[in-house]
């Protein structure tokens, strides 16, 4: 441990991968190819690129998740803080990295917010006293003190993402590994996770992002990395990759790394509609394919999420059903398709009152979590 430590000290870089080649097993091909990166320490890096460029792989090196709890081939070398993953242990490595997964749901261990908060300083054996400091720090930090308390399994999803940032967060590591982290988020939180990050910049923290929105990050990112299919098809400072044409950034399958650039895109978007007359995209008029008709309903043991709630959904139509997190979208949809029984009031189908197993195989749910 102490040479663990002494080694930490002395080496410039937080992260080094030197010729990173990684392939899962089972796998036709490998998911990273001779990627080789240095990050000093203190500094925020995004890596980006198009899904299924290997982002997340790359994150799971630095947090040793890969050969830990991904099998493959591993080639070249990773190491944190000028020590090689492989000489770590894990709970070594977790006190200096802290990491977020894309999944929020796979990382907890409690049943309340208070407790997952805690978890990790818990395990590193931190005083009581301080403990209690460092949760109402961190939930503080994120925005979500009124979550404290609460049932982890009642939180929406981007509830879900907050709460493991702040387990992270209260331990305290040197370096941060987050996997798409907004993939939950609605952009107050998202607000609030630019907020914390920048926070991590003054404190002198590193912090690694695998990210496809960029905008939240514009002026606190030091650095933009792009995998395209395993390699690194560009690493520029946040000057140079905001300088280059939005265009160009667009041809690699990014997005806009800026609210300016959003809101160029926003309006070209509305003057190519505005000058296309064609009313083929109306939805068609008649009888609602599906009715709510003052749905009542939410979790065991917490308060209704939708209470009252009507809704009319048209033939022929796309409805965006928007909201904060746990405003209850996900609710509603599940709702609406039958995983979820209402505790009061009707859903009707086709004109028809159906009951929540009677209307899951009529109504379909492509869920947040693919897995």
């Amino acid at each position: 441990m102490m040479e663990n430590a002494a080694a930490a000290k002395a080496s410039p870089y937080a992260i080094e991968l030197d010729g990173c080649t990684f392939c899962y097993k089972g796998a036709s091909r490998p998911s990273l190819r001779d990627v080789s990166l240095k990050i000093p320490r203190g500094q925020c890096v995004v890596v980006t690129g198009q899904s299924g460029c290997g982002k997340t792989t790359l994150t799971r090196l630095v947090n040793a998740l890969i050969p830990l709890m991904y099998e493959g081939d591993l080639q070249g070398e990773v190491l944190v803080t000028g020590k090689p993953v492989s000489a770590w242990t894990m709970g070594e490595l977790s006190a200096h990295v802290g990491s977020v997964f894309q999944n929020p749901r796979s990382q907890f261990v409690n049943l309340d917010v208070t407790s997952e908060i805690a978890f990790g300083c818990e395990n590193f054996g931190i005083d009581r006293e301080e403990m209690v400091e460092r949760v109402a720090q961190a939930a503080a930090t994120l925005g979500i003190e009124g979550l404290l308390g609460r049932g982890t399994e009642a939180l929406s999803g981007g509830q879900k993402q907050s709460v493991i940032l702040a387990s992270a967060y209260a331990v305290h590591p040197d370096i941060f590994v987050l996997d798409e982290p907004t993939a939950s988020l609605d952009v107050h939180a998202m607000r609030n996770l630019a907020r914390t990050v920048a926070l991590l910049k003054s404190q002198g923290k590193t912090v690694l992002i695998s990210e496809h929105r960029l905008w939240w990050l514009d002026g606190i990112a030091d650095r933009y990395v792009v995998l395209d299919d395993g390699e690194v098809m560009g690493d520029w400072t946040a000057g140079e990759f905001l300088a280059l044409p939005f265009e160009t950034r667009s041809d690699m399958g990014l997005r806009a790394a800026s609210l300016s650039e959003i809101d160029s895109v926003v309006t070209m978007r509305s003057l190519s509609d505005a000058s296309d007359s064609t009313v083929s995209g109306l939805p068609s008029c008649g009888k609602p394919v599906v009715r709510m008709r003052g749905v009542v309903a939410g979790y065991r043991g917490a308060p209704a999420v939708l209470n009252g709630l009507d809704f009319c959904l048209l033939p022929g139509s796309v409805v965006g059903i928007v909201g904060h997190n746990g405003a209850g979208k996900t609710t509603f949809a599940r709702c609406m398709a039958g995983l979820l029984k209402e505790k009061a009031g009707a859903i009707e189908v086709d004109d028809v009152p159906l009951r929540a197993r009677k209307r899951a195989g009529r109504v379909y749910l492509v869920m947040q979590e693919p897995g």
